[in-house]
């Protein structure tokens, strides 16, 4: 779990701006003489209120008792997510909601908090939201949050769990059979056959 957030998101009426943002920066791949280590994958979950905090809580019993504990296995339900051992999460169905974006680049992210086009590689409307990601799995990213409602301010948590595959080396010493050849002399004799012919007198 590399992200865990709240948010206050004002209303429109507030007299604050109802758009704010979270960075979350990735954490980098690593290469050492001995040691690797690759971000493969990531997976966030995004929920408003009361509502959505209750509905993650049953996620991780749930998850526990169906899954043969790959919550405490892993964490969190989050990260069942992020590895494919679970494929979906509980979420409320009733409460208020927020509109988020997930945008690469600050450029994008002033025009989403003007309200004026962006662009995004993620993004939706819910009261609670979860995903996988395995690509952009690098680098910084800001996740745009928008209150539309006009009179109620909201909470919004964010969590973002990172899954990554680490390899170590280490140098071995062992020993190793040689096989050598063996050269033999021996002394051959040599077999030397002599011929000679005789006269034999028959009738």
């Amino acid at each position: 779990m590399i992200f865990d957030k709240t948010e206050r998101v004002h209303s429109y009426w507030n007299g604050n701006s109802s758009y704010t943002y979270l960075k979350v920066s990735l954490p980098p791949n690593k290469r050492e003489k001995y040691r690797k280590e690759k971000v493969i994958s990531w997976a966030y979950w995004i929920g408003v209120g009361d509502e959505a905090a209750e509905a993650y809580s049953k996620n991780v019993k749930s998850v526990g008792k169906l899954a043969s504990g790959i919550a405490s296995a892993y964490g969190t339900p989050l990260a069942g997510i992020a590895v494919g051992s679970i494929t979906e999460l509980l979420i409320p169905k009733t409460g208020d909601d927020i509109k988020y974006a997930f945008i690469s680049d600050i450029e994008n992210l002033q025009a989403f908090l003007k309200g004026q086009a962006y662009r995004y590689f993620d993004g939706g409307k819910g009261i609670a939201a979860y995903g996988k990601k395995t690509k952009s799995l690098q680098n910084t990213f800001y996740i745009g949050l928008h209150n539309d409602n006009q009179t109620r301010g909201i909470d919004v948590n964010v969590k973002i769990v990172v899954i990554k595959e680490i390899k170590t080396y280490q140098d071995i010493e062992y020993d190793r059979e040689k096989i050598t050849p063996k050269y033999v002399k021996t002394n051959k004799v040599k077999t030397v056959v002599k011929t000679r012919k005789i006269r034999v007198n028959f009738k």
